[in-house]
C-alpha cells in the first residue's frame, strides 16, 4: 500500500463528521490500481469527485476497465495507475 492522506470532505457533510476542531477530513490511501481487488471502489484524485469501480484487465493493453459507479460509463485505466481507495462514500 502507498502513503495515507487527509482530504477535506465536501461542506454539505461537514456537519455529519466534524473533528473537534471544527474540520471535517476524510483519510485515503493511495495505491496502484493492479494492487486492489476486482470490484474495489476507487477515485483517481484524492479529491476526486467521480468513483469508479475495477471491472476487467486487458491483457493485450495491460490495463483496466473501470467502471463510473454513477454513470456507468466505462474506461480504461493503465495497471499502474495511482489510484486512491479507503475514502468515506
Amino acid at each position: 500500500m502507498g502513503s495515507i492522506i487527509e482530504v477535506p470532505i465536501a461542506p454539505e457533510l461537514q456537519e455529519d463528521y466534524g473533528n473537534l476542531d471544527g474540520t471535517a477530513t476524510d483519510i485515503v490511501v493511495e495505491s496502484k490500481l493492479n494492487k486492489i481487488p476486482k470490484d474495489e471502489f476507487f477515485k483517481l484524485a484524492p479529491e476526486g469527485k467521480s468513483v469508479y469501480v475495477k471491472v476487467d484487465y486487458d491483457r493485450a493493453r495491460k490495463g483496466y476497465y473501470c467502471e463510473n459507479f454513477e454513470t456507468g460509463n466505462e474506461r480504461f485505466v493503465k495497471s499502474t495507475k495511482t489510484v486512491y481507495i479507503g475514502f468515506t462514500y
